[in-house]
């Protein structure tokens, strides 16, 4: 059993599906079952609600799909109803999904003509954010939504105050110090092509793996153009990067630096990375990681395992919003800017500062998505980064056994475990990733990633390229249920012909 039963989600997303029949007849196909729900809020139900736009009368759909909806508005003094017609290809069906943030408990009849909406793309995204993500941003957005660092008024001092503070939680988290070694990035992309582009010289040297991210590979693609020289070292089959090949390949080429990712995101192959950086730290070799299928995952500690450059999103397991990420650079390392601008200090002055973050923080940030960033590791931190992995290491335990007992499915990768991080990648004989996913979605409301993943070397090392494979990724709100209806749509869609 996974024990950690946090899967009562802050908001719940609670979805009604009803067969509307004639003109104006309202018949539910199926009255399943009383739930109750956790929720926390004394206002703010928001209903949104839509017809089907092949039913003979969309608009008799759309009128009873209505009256539901001010049902709730009168029933639970919801503060808004809003109305969204949503046109999905599903005859006789009305969708209301209601968002509740209510105080106490509360019981609800469920009409289930199909299942809530799954999300299993949490490589991708995590979905849904803990409520103080949604908080912390909404009263940032409210109450200091100026421009840190650019003024002495009080809102100001507020909005640079959770810049630091925000700075401070990701140098606890991976043991960063003095935090001012970290400057926050759009997400781990942006801060990829800073450190690469910052670092590197003409005729310098870089050993990577194939088992990287187009995060990497393009920006190292394109440096080659200016006299980069790059050394792929093969992964396995599963993924898995052997540290001797790398320490031969360093050996013979003399590198400056090793940049590797710390899990696959097709595999979810755990690299050896206290091994590699340990050997870099030997031999005079600045190592880089890229620490977006990991960082809110598992432990990193920069000092102890000699990580000279980490890069990380904010919007994957750190649990916080879009457009968040951030980027260490060892005390020491000195980077150039790939943008220069205002940084709020030293205006006078035509060239960048030379301190960082500053050096590589230019432009208004994104202080108020920071907040939210901060919300999520709070909640990593209080929920328990090993408590989080343990249930969702059970969900990954779960969903590889019972795709294994399914004819016609190859899952990639290693088993969960140690060695393994957040995903399964899997392919269906006899269907295309993009069929299966398109089932998964308009089928049995899922959501999963399918095709190249943005790592086209990857599938190639593992045999899947070019149709990919199957991605499903739980995350820390979902639950063996979950699991469980996921495998029971995979078995459904191998009776479906191709």
């Amino acid at each position: 059993m996974c024990t950690d039963t946090q899967a009562a989600h802050n908001i719940v997303h609670y979805q009604i599906n009803t067969t509307y029949c004639g003109w104006s007849e309202f018949k539910p196909q199926y009255i399943v079952e009383s739930t109750t729900i956790p929720l926390n809020r004394c206002k703010d139900l928001v209903v949104c609600c839509g017809g089907d736009a092949d039913h003979r009368s969309p608009s008799s759909s759309a009128h009873s799909a209505q009256l539901w909806a001010w049902l709730f508005l009168i029933a639970f003094g919801a503060d808004e109803v809003i109305f969204w017609r949503e046109l999905r290809a599903r005859s006789f069906i009305a969708r209301c999904t209601i968002f509740f943030n209510t105080p106490a408990k509360l019981t609800l009849t469920k009409f289930l003509g199909l299942p809530f909406f799954i999300y299993l793309d949490n490589a991708a995204t995590s979905f849904p954010k803990p409520e103080s993500v949604y908080a912390e941003q909404d009263y940032a957005a409210r109450n200091y939504g100026a421009n840190p660092g650019r003024g002495s008024y009080e809102i100001a001092r507020m909005a640079a105050q959770v810049m630091a503070s925000t700075r401070e939680a990701i140098a606890d988290l991976f043991n960063i110090s003095p935090s001012s070694r970290i400057a926050f990035t759009c997400n781990a992309t942006q801060g990829i092509n800073i450190a690469l582009s910052g670092l590197l010289e003409p005729e310098h040297r870089v050993v990577t793996t194939s088992i990287e991210h187009n995060a990497v590979i393009r920006p190292l693609h394109h440096l080659q153009h200016h006299g980069i020289e790059v050394f792929k070292v093969t992964a396995d089959a599963r993924g898995l990067v052997t540290p001797e090949d790398i320490y031969n390949v360093c050996r013979e080429v003399t590198p400056k630096l090793v940049v590797i990712t710390h899990c696959s995101n097709v595999t979810g192959a755990v690299q050896p990375v206290a091994e590699i950086g340990r050997f870099c730290h030997e031999h005079g070799i600045i190592f880089m990681l890229d620490a977006a299928q990991s960082a809110g995952v598992l432990p990193i500690d920069v000092e102890a395992m000699h990580i000279d450059i980490l890069v990380a999103p904010g919007h994957k397991a750190l649990l916080g919003p879009q457009g968040t990420g951030f980027l260490y650079v060892r005390d020491g390392l000195k980077l150039k800017p790939l943008i220069r601008g205002g940084t709020g200090n030293l205006s006078s002055q035509a060239h960048q500062p030379t301190e960082m973050p500053e050096l590589l923080e230019s432009g208004t940030p994104n202080a108020t998505a920071l907040a939210g960033l901060r919300a999520g590791i709070k909640y990593i931190l209080q929920r328990g980064m090993e408590n989080i992995r343990a249930h969702e290491l059970c969900l990954l335990q779960l969903l590889w056994s019972g795709l294994g007992e399914i004819p016609g499915v190859r899952c990639y990768g290693p088993e969960p475990g140690p060695r393994h991080s957040g995903l399964i990648s899997f392919t269906l004989d006899n269907h295309t990733t993009a069929e299966v996913g398109f089932f998964l979605d308009q089928q049995f409301n899922i959501g999963v990633r399918t095709g190249l993943h943005c790592a086209p070397d990857a599938h190639k090392t593992i045999g899947t390229y070019p149709g990919g494979t199957v991605r499903v990724s739980p995350g820390c709100f979902n639950t063996e249920q979950h699991i469980y209806t996921f495998i029971q749509a995979i078995k459904s869609i191998t009776s479906q012909p191709s």
